[in-house]
């Protein structure tokens, strides 16, 4: 293509004394398009027949880049421990090999003391060592009397206000229980005589049969079934675990941090949980949980103004975490829970609760009208409803019986160490 433009020639004189009216053309041409590098490719105007004018070349798209997918590798450590884990043909060895394990990351083993609710509160019982400290607890004011327990818990909430170096590597160890020990000094402990600590919650944990009569929901027959049935997968896994923040530990004393950093990926978490499936067995270490009681208000001497805290082992919490979230989807999926129940969702329904009310108290406000509230508080809810109600629902609501049968075997056999202020 090219350009023609009329100029005006520089006025100059003429033989005549007149200007001339010639004018020049010049031309002009557009500069060749340099070619466009990387493989050649037609360009729109070439499939509609050539080169229009005014086209401008469309450079081609760079080739796909094959992104690989991080995958971390595992370590020396998950490896040896894999082929062990693959080894495990029983609950026996599953046992064996759950304690090691827990062994090695630095936590306490774990043997079974028998089938009663704690141990025996004798003499002997109370000189040993705890199995573990609570969250606010310190080696030194462990056990021991009323009066023994507070000047070792405040000689080591001394050590820790007046030693710098000491009260860094405590906080690093646990930032919680470390602040606590600093702020609000040694824990304090139930002094209720054992014997009655122990009658009471003999009652609170017996079993409690339900009316069989009762009319449960009717639900249609349920669907995506293999999200229950299927196999523990790492990412699902260490989905759970990493979102999980230090807590008191059970019996085992080991801390989600410790988990995350030995165990990357979840990799032998996944395949522990796993072998629980296969074998059909609940590691009884998961079954004993440590009891510790939190003062509420009012007079200390009534054991109703104490709430229990169980401190259940790491390991089997993050597995209750998974198959729980995995309950959850399944229910949700299958229109199992009530539409008014915004607690235990996985989305956060009490904010859609707290937005409602809002929204009645502004409305009355503005109208300058009256309002009524009236809130229902169910005393010991969570302990009052018996095990085999929470099984019975779960089936009537069409859960596959392998999945009830291990939500039964988390609960069968379970035993509770209480903590008191003589001793466990």
């Amino acid at each position: 293509m090219e350009v023609v433009e009329t100029a005006p020639p520089p006025p100059r004189s003429s033989p005549s004394g007149k200007g001339s009216s010639r004018r020049k053309r010049v031309k002009f041409d557009l500069p060749t398009p340099a070619p466009v590098p990387g493989p050649s490719q037609a360009s729109p105007s070439s499939s509609l027949g050539g080169n229009l004018a005014g086209d401008v070349p469309v450079p081609a798209p760079p080739p796909p880049v094959n992104i690989p997918k991080a995958t971390p590798e595992l370590t020396t450590f998950q490896k040896e421990w894999l082929e062990r884990i693959k080894r495990i043909s029983d609950g026996a060895s599953l046992e064996d090999a759950l304690g090691k394990f827990t062994i090695i990351l630095g936590g306490r083993s774990f043997r079974r003391r028998g089938r009663g609710h704690r141990r025996p509160t004798s003499a002997a019982s109370r000189a040993a060592p705890p199995v573990d400290l609570p969250p606010a607890e310190t080696t030194s004011g462990a056990i021991g009397s009323s009066s023994g327990a507070t000047s070792a818990g405040s000689s080591s909430t001394s050590k820790l206000k007046y030693n710098p170096a000491e009260a860094q590597k405590s906080f690093r160890a646990n930032q919680r229980r470390a602040l606590q020990s600093i702020l609000s000094g040694p824990p304090q402990y139930c002094s209720i005589p054992p014997e009655q600590v122990e009658a009471h919650f003999r009652g609170v944990f017996s079993r409690v049969e339900w009316d069989p009569s009762f009319q449960f929901h009717r639900f249609p027959l349920s669907v995506a079934d293999h999200l229950l049935l299927a196999r523990f997968d790492p990412e699902e896994v260490w989905d759970k675990l990493r979102g999980l923040k230090n807590s008191a530990p059970g019996p085992e004393g080991i801390q989600y941090s410790t988990l995350k950093a030995r165990d990357p990926g979840a990799h032998l978490l996944t395949a522990f949980f796993n072998k629980v499936l296969d074998l059909s067995t609940i590691p009884s270490s998961w079954k004993n949980a440590k009891v510790v009681l939190i003062p509420k208000s009012g007079d200390p001497s009534d054991i109703n103004n104490w709430g229990p805290v169980s401190l259940l082992n790491t390991t089997r919490k993050v597995f209750s975490s998974v198959l729980a979230a995995r309950l959850s989807s399944w229910s949700d999926l299958n229109n199992r829970l009530s539409s008014f129940q915004k607690g235990f969702r996985e989305n956060d329904g009490c904010a859609e609760h707290n937005f409602l009310l809002e929204q009645a108290i502004g409305h009355a406000r503005r109208a300058n009208k009256d309002i009524l509230m009236a809130w229902l508080d169910l005393e010991k809810a969570f302990g009052s409803v018996p095990h085999t109600f929470i099984l019975g629902a779960l089936q009537r609501a069409g859960g596959p019986e392998s999945t009830i049968s291990l939500v039964s075997a988390l609960y069968t056999g379970s035993t509770s160490t209480i903590r008191v202020e003589s001793g466990e």
